[in-house]
């Protein structure tokens, strides 16, 4: 459910998981970390609430139950938006695991 000036409306954001933060125990901290895969998977499975507002430039919250929450900031046409979000993993092909995998070696040089 939202609301956008416009009938189509998009946006382009980077996001970071807050649930990768280390131990918060008062002289026990930890630097934040790179949530691990199975982390990455947990998060983006399953039930999930999202909330985006922005005029050109905006931000979003996503909560996912039991995984965490993240933050998200970048490009929005005018918007302002609430959903709720179900998925499950889908085995992917061989053909799209080649293209994931040259992605990631163009992206690691």
């Amino acid at each position: 459910m939202g609301k956008s000036l416009t009938t189509v409306s998009a946006s382009i954001t980077i996001n970071y998981l807050f649930s990768s933060y280390g131990n918060d125990t008062p002289g026990h901290e930890k630097p934040p970390t790179n949530p691990s895969p199975q982390k990455l998977r947990d998060f983006l499975t399953g039930h999930g609430l999202n909330l985006s507002v922005g005029y050109w430039g905006g931000g979003t919250v996503s909560y996912s139950p039991g995984n965490g929450a993240a933050f998200g900031v970048g490009a929005m046409s005018p918007q302002a938006g609430v959903s709720y979000n179900y998925s499950y993993p889908v085995e992917a092909s061989s053909e799209v695991k080649v293209w994931a995998s040259m992605v990631r070696w163009l992206c690691s040089h």
